[in-house]
């Protein structure tokens, strides 16, 4: 997959760099053992082993070292620093991924810092290494990242990913640096943010530096974070049918691995009590509500169209909801988080410079 440039000069000189994505949904075993997972029920829910939902994969295609070399690397709303697995790594996690060798790197600097990451299915560790990275023509000299040498959790080796670029929230003096923020300081990108596009007629796109209006209908509406919620805003009300879903203090959340929808059992039992049955044999879809997230002056609907997951099997189309309940840390109780389903209705910028989320109908 080759990163291509370009986009939209602005006035100071620069321009939006806009990388393809390669997206990977769940396959139809992935929702099988989810479905006769919810057909257990909240209470079941609560007392058997939690399992992990299917996943999406949005992969990005990034340059580390000089000759340069290809890393295909996840794109992670849920951290902030990058790592990419060492050459030397022995664990079976590290199988088949690319690995990175720091000796055949003229630019290679060691940081001697010993690390540990924790991603989604497991840990890792290593060392801090700083290598030029580039990433849709852009070359950032010196950029610390993680080279891991161990990577743990039996999830880890079948992801399709020879790293992880981290896009948290982040400030300027992060080590691992995050890439979004240091092409931003190295004057690289026109401002501190990117945007994600899921558009079916434009495909998977990736842009740096703000937001590429052919990729959205119309103009964006822009909701602050909550402090200490990396991507988060807050939900004014949450509607189906009309009818307000009794919740305290709502969130919203975008998360790249969440294919649809998830929250807690009791959040998600109560969209989906609103929502009424789906039918398993995919009829009358056409009946059900809307779900109508409020988020103060703008109002996002997911249509049945978005958030019914549709599988295909030699039995036929099977249906079911794509709010699926899970077990939340604390404080995430009243948090749905949006993914893959969301971001291809709504175009949505991820603003580091101004702390906030940017949604608009993705074109």
């Amino acid at each position: 997959m080759k990163a291509a440039i370009v986009a939209l000069v602005l006035g100071c000189g620069l321009a939006l760099v806009s990388v393809p994505l390669t997206t990977i949904l769940p396959q139809e075993a992935d929702w099988r053992l989810l479905e006769v997972y919810q057909m257990r029920g909240s209470d079941a829910i609560l007392n058997m082993r939690v399992i992990d939902p299917p996943r999406a994969y949005h992969l990005a295609n990034i340059t580390v070292g000089f000759p340069p070399k290809v890393y295909e690397m996840e794109v992670d709303l849920t951290m902030a620093g990058c790592w990419v697995t060492s050459e030397s790594c022995e664990s079976l996690g590290c199988y088949p991924k690319t690995g990175y060798n720091s000796s055949e790197s003229i630019m290679h600097r060691p940081k001697g810092d010993v690390v540990r990451v924790e991603y989604t299915g497991g840990r890792g560790h290593g060392k801090l290494s700083s290598d030029t990275v580039s990433i849709g023509g852009l070359h950032i000299i010196s950029f610390v990242f993680s080279e891991l040498e161990h990577l743990g959790g039996g999830a880890i080796i079948r992801v399709p990913y020879d790293g992880v670029l981290g896009a948290q929230f982040a400030g300027g003096n992060d080590n691992p640096e995050n890439l979004f923020a240091a092409l931003y300081a190295r004057g690289l990108i026109p401002t501190n943010s990117f945007s994600v596009s899921l558009s079916k007629t434009k495909g998977s796109q990736l842009v740096l530096g703000g937001i590429d209006p052919h990729l959205s209908l119309f103009s964006f509406a822009y909701h602050p974070l909550l402090e200490g919620a990396p991507w988060t805003v807050a939900i004014q009300a949450l509607r189906i049918a009309g009818q307000s879903v009794d919740l305290a203090a709502p969130a919203l959340k975008i998360d790249l691995t969440v294919p649809f929808f998830i929250g807690s059992s009791g959040l998600i039992d109560r969209i989906n009590a609103g929502i009424g049955e789906i039918m398993a044999n995919c009829t009358g879809l056409e009946s059900l509500p809307n779900v109508v997230l409020d988020l103060g002056h703008n109002e996002y609907s997911i249509s049945p169209e978005v958030y019914v997951v549709r599988t295909i099997s030699d039995s036929g189309a099977r249906c079911f909801s794509g709010f699926i309940g899970m077990r939340m840390a604390d404080g995430l109780e009243e948090t749905l988080v949006a993914g893959d389903a969301f971001i291809r209705r709504y175009y949505t910028h991820f603003d580091m410079g101004n702390k906030q989320l940017g949604f608009a109908y993705s074109a």
